[in-house]
């Protein structure tokens, strides 16, 4: 259970990147394998952290306003998504290639991370990665919380679930330590939370916790947008937009 709780679905793709005019593929090396990722644009850099079971086509709607607005746009694959190497992803080892992605970019003018995608981004900023600005969509807090919601759903009952959590720790997951508001006193890049309140898949609350504990953070709470809506909503766009632009 610990395995599959790792393991993310590959989706079929909806929207390829070769719409794109004028991508560049590339791949760093990362600790599960290789990394894909592409970058088009010139400008200020601005990283994009697809969430569980995304890839980098979830920011299709996002990638073009950027470059309309004079940003060079990286959009990654986590481990064992998309075009990425792995076949598990936990966190620690996201946040890992995603530091590796930002080593071969060079300095990042922000990064915006979309659910768990959020929460990789705050664990990278936590060991060094090199962005003034973050923008948060839908944000999940504990990776202990969806690990257990995991367990219960595939009918664990409560003595399991307690040993599948020592399984994902003794694999290196660190899935009891990470923490969104655990990590929010610490960091001091500008922080941008976004959320809807209809998401089912991460409420509202982790967010607003997360956001309350970081330093100057800012929350912003929209309706009727779902977990997914929120990355093509017109009005998420041009307060990430404005955010990043300031």
């Amino acid at each position: 259970m610990a395995e599959a709780f790792l393991t993310p679905t590959r989706r079929p793709k909806r929207w390829s990147v070769e719409l794109l005019p004028f991508f560049h593929p590339f791949c760093v090396a990362g600790p599960l394998g290789k990394v894909a990722a592409i970058h088009l644009g010139e400008g200020p850099a601005v990283l994009l952290v697809h969430g569980w079971e995304g890839e980098i086509s979830d920011f299709s709607t996002l990638i073009p306003c950027l470059q309309a607005v004079g940003h060079r746009v990286i959009a990654m694959d986590l481990p064992a998504h998309g075009a990425s190497e792995g076949t598990m992803a936990p966190i620690p080892a996201c946040a890992a290639s995603v530091l590796a992605v930002q080593r071969a970019v060079g300095r990042l003018h922000a990064v915006i991370g979309h659910s768990v995608g959020a929460t990789i981004a705050a664990e990278a900023a936590s060991l060094g990665l090199d962005a003034p600005r973050i923008v948060f969509l839908s944000a999940a807090a504990r990776y202990e919380d969806y690990a257990r919601r995991f367990g219960v759903q595939a009918g664990l009952n409560a003595q399991e679930v307690e040993e599948m959590l020592d399984g994902l720790e003794m694999m290196g997951s660190r899935v009891r330590s990470i923490s969104l508001p655990r990590l929010a006193p610490s960091l001091r890049q500008r922080a941008l939370f976004l959320h809807s309140k209809n998401d089912k898949v991460v409420p509202p609350e982790d967010g607003r916790e997360s956001a309350a504990l970081w330093p100057g953070a800012r929350f912003l709470e929209f309706d009727g947008l779902g977990h997914r809506g929120i990355l093509r909503s017109s009005a998420v766009l041009d307060a990430m937009l404005k955010f990043i632009a300031e």
